[in-house]
């Protein structure tokens, strides 16, 4: 069935206290209000105060429950109910630059052969005060460092083309499933970031643990391990998630034997590591020696994270 609407605003709802300010930042979008609707998934909210909140924005709304916890599930239902050609994500506690949809629209329409456009971000606190700023690059390649340093697109500040998400299969239950997606799009499109800010993107807790720098490098290995599993025509996923442990032994030796590329890929995972964790010790310690030891060892990442610092 064909949607009435261009976009459709996807939002996994988790809580209200910052809806109010979400919708009103898609309620002062430049783009005719006629051409997008926002859906969102309640998920274990109190379904009845969103209705609420979202009635006073005055736009096109539908509110489905997730009955199912969990960001995937959310992801997934709401992707299932979409029929419009773009789908714009956010957050509930995000808040839109007003240029925001009007210009991934036309940037998309521009670029047929891009699945998905990000953006820049201005970082906020809980209080919404701005604390710093997050760049992603304009064009994605398909390098190691363009595809697994990080995630390439901040997922909240994304528009897809629909019809690509069906294609790759939709959100999968990996850490993070957006990473992951992204790796999987660029298998058939490009993905793309604006220049310009277009989102206000809300921390609420900014530091770096070990507990989130390992989740990363875990997140790294198995989304890693899935792509290459592709490139090689083998199983690339395992079929639940407690099955993951399982899948990752049995795909990673037949990798290691029998692809080059994956085998650099875990050197270079590992490497990039044990820089983080150096990093994390010298952002606490302030240790001089150390950090010559990392300017000579990791000089590219050591300069980009000190000029990072600089200009945030």
């Amino acid at each position: 069935m064909e949607s009435k609407y261009r976009i459709s605003v996807l939002i996994p709802c988790h809580s209200t206290k910052f809806l109010r300010e979400c919708i009103s930042s898609i309620q002062h979008q430049t783009l005719d209000k006629s051409l997008f609707e926002v859906i969102i998934i309640a998920d274990r909210v109190d379904e009845a105060e969103v209705i609420k909140i979202v009635e006073q924005g005055q736009i096109n709304f539908r509110i489905f429950s997730s009955s199912n916890p969990g960001i995937v599930s959310a992801l997934n239902l709401g992707v299932e109910s979409i029929s419009s050609e773009f789908i714009a994500r956010m957050d509930e506690d995000d808040f839109m630059y007003p240029h925001r949809l009007e210009t991934q629209l036309a940037h998309l329409e521009r670029n047929a052969d891009c699945v998905a456009v990000g953006g820049q971000l201005e970082l906020i606190n809980e209080f919404g005060f701005e604390i710093g700023s997050a760049e992603f690059a304009r064009v994605v390649g398909k390098s190691l460092k363009d595809l697994f340093d990080a995630s390439p697109i901040a997922h909240p500040a994304a528009m897809m083309r629909t019809s690509a998400i069906s294609k790759v299969g939709g959100y999968r239950s990996f850490l993070p499933e957006d990473w992951d997606l992204w790796v999987r799009l660029q298998e058939i499109g490009e993905l793309h970031n604006l220049s310009q800010k277009v989102l206000r993107y809300r921390i609420h807790g900014n530091q770096l643990s070990r507990e989130k720098m390992y989740a990363k490098s875990r997140a790294r290995l198995i989304i890693g391990t899935s792509y290459f599993a592709r490139q090689a025509g083998l199983i690339d996923a395992p079929g639940t998630v407690s099955e993951t442990e399982i899948w990752i032994k049995q795909i990673s030796e037949i990798l290691n034997e029998t692809s080059q590329p994956f085998r650099r890929f875990i050197n270079w995972a590992e490497k990039l590591e044990c820089y983080q964790n150096a990093y994390h010790t010298l952002a606490k310690e302030k240790d001089i020696k150390l950090a010559i030891k990392l300017s000579i060892r990791f000089p590219i990442w050591f300069f980009r994270d000190i000029l990072k610092k600089v200009f945030n």
